[in-house]
């Protein structure tokens, strides 16, 4: 079975020259259907960034998550309303909760038993959904015939519906078609009776104006979530009115893109019937779709599927009943009052299909454990499902090595970045990330809770958009260095500062990072020699390789260098012995963990997450919509593409406050400053944004060597032979020392320099302000604390505890570091 999804591409995104690539010709089908649990299911996500025991104990679990640190080995439960109980495999579960049972009270008396129908249903299975609005009554019949169509059960059209003619996906379809009807149906409701509760039939999202609550569902989280979808219509450069007239802006457009009807309130219920597609992977998504987009018709479509393969005289029909069995499990979770019969149903299947019910067993424990899925399957996961295994995917790593995962439609960024950090024997694990790329698109899954298999849909859909097959979608997968903490130190694993350094070196020369210089540039070739070639430099052989270290454009005749090659081997071969290379005084390692850790200020926001944002308090900005940019430096605040609004660094951060969403607006977190102003945002990460700038602010300030005085302070020093005295003043600047130096240090207190007068002692914690910074904030920012009147300084925050003084020593204290401000 060939496949060309995610093979090589023709052209090489920009950015992202990393060699390697996705290897040419068909995707793997591997394994027996069942994921190795050892490592996907058990596997402790212990990532190793630095922090200190301590500190790692004091993340709360949605920061853990957000950064893969789960305890549990799990991924993020926040999306999955349904969780698989503790007995569910047990026997005397399984007997107790029997399908028939289920059916029994719960089916329509003119359904009778769950059995095998010929036809498409004329209304739903479950009485719960025959009691529903019309519009989920319409989309159960649309189910049924989508159901049937699929198992070749009925004639198939050989014309599909023409809402698809233009290359809308099923989802924005299926999405369209229940919002649209969602909204009328409620505006009908609303003229008819206004006393009607539009809780039982409020729409899939909320209207525009924002005063109808939409119902706490997937549908509401998807709006909500940190997606794809958007990135990918960032990333690019092209005007409103050019992308309007691009393929690919489809992508963008899909949800909200309404379909072909009329602007009139007139409910036509059979449009869902009417969109009923006619390939097998649309049918597939169309049914899937609708279990994702509304919950009300998930155990409706369970049903249906059970009554598809039960006592069907067709061993074709079933088989494909049961492909759509592993495919639903794989995205949604059936209700909880259903769960157990229906993984007794399961259970009990003992015939030749027993494969397909075990793999969908496993499928449900994944979902429950991974989440709601945000896309139906793709074109991978459906070829999958026919031979009942998984998938190996391909991803590429910064030093051109290609590692291929195995991969379930509930895999994760952060799985998927566990097992190749497994593979590789990744420790310091912290930062790294999935990025896709699609057309000179890119984008980052980060470390999180994401599914690798939503972000393929999206390709999928954006190659609908140009006219193309789904299988015909040239994604790529990479893993790369996405953020660094502020402490990060090159030494602690030498396989990280590898792949790091690779991804430097292949990122310059394909000019994703630039140096400012032409001589810059030849010290950086100059150390990658080094680090590559050894002490010895030959100026004809440094020139012949040129082309393999110097970015193309500085080759070009229309560069604006003004070195040709002989002189660009002069210029490199000068700066390698100006560095001492050829005397070896610095090894190799210590050469590339330079690298690295000068990368990480050099370039900071290529080292950064990336989160949208609007400000709704604080300083006015040129624009209130905002990407923030949290990275080892602090918060910048970007308009697209790359241009810098404003800067906050973390010396200049007091406090970071998380507040929950309320009724007139999602949730937010302010960032307050030592100038006392305070930034808010809003923005469907604020829980993590908070939790991610809170965990930095700690950890620097337990690293911290710099603090200032807010009072004066006398201490009298009796016990020398000669009284002395340490004096500090507000505003003085205060370098932290080891405190293991001064064994009689009482509780609280501290023990360093004063700047001002040279003199050292110890003072009470309380005197000052630990600043959270690696490095001596500049002068300018420290004489501002000289000129501060008492009642500012008053309100600068206390954190408790000592800090890091020397290197891998750390402060008394064990309350430090916690993110009490969340």
């Amino acid at each position: 079975m060939a496949a060309s999804a995610g093979g090589k591409t023709d052209s090489q995104p920009p950015n992202f020259s990393m060699g390697g690539g996705a290897p040419e010709g068909p995707y793997d089908f591997a394994g027996d259907g069942l994921m190795d649990s050892d490592d996907a299911l058990t596997a402790e996500f212990r990532h190793r960034l630095g922090l200190l025991p301590d500190e790692e104990e004091g993340l709360t679990e949605a920061f853990k998550q957000r950064i893969g640190l789960a305890s549990d080995g799990e991924c993020s439960r926040d999306l999955s309303e349904v969780t698989m109980p503790a007995d569910i495999e047990r026997e005397e579960t399984i007997t107790k909760f029997r399908f028939s049972n289920f059916a029994k009270s719960r089916f329509q008396p003119e359904i009778g038993a769950c059995s095998f129908y010929k036809e498409p249903l004329k209304g739903p299975v479950l009485v719960a959904t025959s009691k529903k609005t019309d519009i989920e009554k319409a989309a159960s019949v649309a189910i049924s015939l989508a159901i049937k169509r699929f198992c070749k059960d009925v004639t198939v059209p050989d014309i599909a519906p023409s809402v698809y003619a233009n290359g809308a996906s099923v989802i924005s379809v299926v999405f369209n078609t229940l919002d649209g009807l969602s909204r009328r149906l409620q505006k009908n409701l609303s003229i008819s009776s206004p006393s009607f509760s539009s809780s039982s039939s409020s729409p899939l999202f909320p209207t525009s104006s924002g005063k109808t609550p939409a119902p706490q569902d997937a549908t509401d989280k998807m709006q909500k979530k940190y997606s794809i979808k958007k990135l990918f219509r960032t990333k690019s450069s092209k005007s409103q009115d050019e992308s309007s007239n691009d393929p690919g802006s489809g992508l963008a457009r899909s949800v909200s893109r309404s379909n072909s009807t009329s602007g009139e309130d007139v409910l036509d219920l059979g449009t869902i019937v009417a969109n009923v597609p006619t390939t097998d992977l649309d049918l597939v998504q169309f049914i899937v779709g609708h279990g994702i987009l509304r919950k009300d018709l998930r155990d409706e479509i369970y049903c249906q599927l059970c009554c598809q393969v039960t006592k069907n005289p067709s061993p074709d029909s079933a088989k494909k009943g049961w492909m759509l069995h592993a495919l639903c499990t794989s995205c949604f979770m059936p209700s909880e009052e259903m769960l157990r019969y229906y993984f007794s149903f399961l259970s009990e299947i003992l015939n030749d299909n027993k494969d397909y019910a075990s793999f969908a067993k496993r499928m449900l424990h994944r979902t429950s454990s991974c989440g709601l899925r945000f896309h139906p399957p793709t074109w991978l996961e459906f070829q999958a499902a026919k031979i009942r295994k998984h998938i190996m995917i391909p991803v590429s790593l910064p030093n051109g090595r290609v590692v291929s995962v195995e991969c379930d439609s509930a895999m994760t960024a952060s799985e998927m970045c566990h097992k190749i950090s497994t593979t590789v024997k990744l420790r310091d694990q912290f930062g790294f990330a999935i990025y896709i790329v699609i057309m000179n698109k890119v984008s980052s899954l980060g470390n999180g809770s994401d599914h690798v298999m939503d972000a393929i849909a999206e390709c999928e859909q954006l190659m609908r958009c140009y006219g193309k097959r789904e299988e015909q979608s040239p994604w790529q997968l990479f893993f790369r260095k996405e953020l660094f903490t502020p402490w990060h130190d090159a030494e602690n694993d030498a396989v990280a500062t590898d792949l790091i350094y690779q991804q430097i070196v292949r990122s310059v020369l394909s000019e994703e990072y630039r140096l400012r210089s032409e001589d810059e540039m030849a010290r950086f070739l100059a150390r990658r020699w080094y680090i590559e070639q050894g002490q010895e430099l030959v100026a004809s052989r440094l020139q012949s390789m040129l082309t393999e270290y110097l970015p193309r454009s500085y080759l070009s005749s229309s560069s604006s260098s003004s070195r040709d090659g002989g002189a660009w081997a002069q210029a490199i071969a000068a700066a390698f012995n100006a560095l001492e290379f050829p005397a070896g005084k610095k090894s190799k390692e210590e050469t590339k963990g330079m690298i690295v850790d000068t990368a990480q200020r050099k370039w900071p926001l290529q080292f950064s997450a990336l989160f949208e944002a609007y400000r709704v308090g604080g300083p006015l900005l040129p624009k209130n919509q905002v990407v923030l940019a949290v990275n080892c430096r602090g918060v910048f605040l970007l308009d697209e593409p790359y241009r810098i609004l404003a800067a906050l660094h973390y010396y200049e951060i007091v406090d970071v406050v998380f507040r929950a969403a309320r009724s007139d607006r999602g949730p937010s977190f302010g960032v307050v400053t030592i100038r006392g102003d305070e930034m808010t945002f809003v923005s469907p990460n604020a829980e993590t944004i908070a939790k991610l700038l809170t965990a930095f602010l700690d950890g620097l300030r337990r690293r911290s060597r710099w603090a200032v005085s807010i009072q004066d302070f006398v201490l009298e020093d009796h016990t020398r032979n000669a009284s002395g005295m340490f004096h500090i003043v507000q505003g003085d600047v205060l370098e932290l020392l080891d405190e293991t130096q001064q064994k009689q240090l009482k509780e609280d207190w501290m023990y360093g320099r004063c700047e001002r007068t040279g003199a050292v002692g110890s003072f009470p914690f309380d005197c000052v302000y630990i600043f959270p910074t690696c490095e001596k904030p500049p002068p300018d920012f420290l004489a501002m604390f000289k000129v501060m009147s008492s009642a500012d300084v008053s309100t600068l925050p206390r954190k408790r505890g000592a800090v890091v003084i020397a290197k891998e020593t750390i402060g008394r204290h064990a309350g430090h570091g916690v993110a009490s401000a969340i």
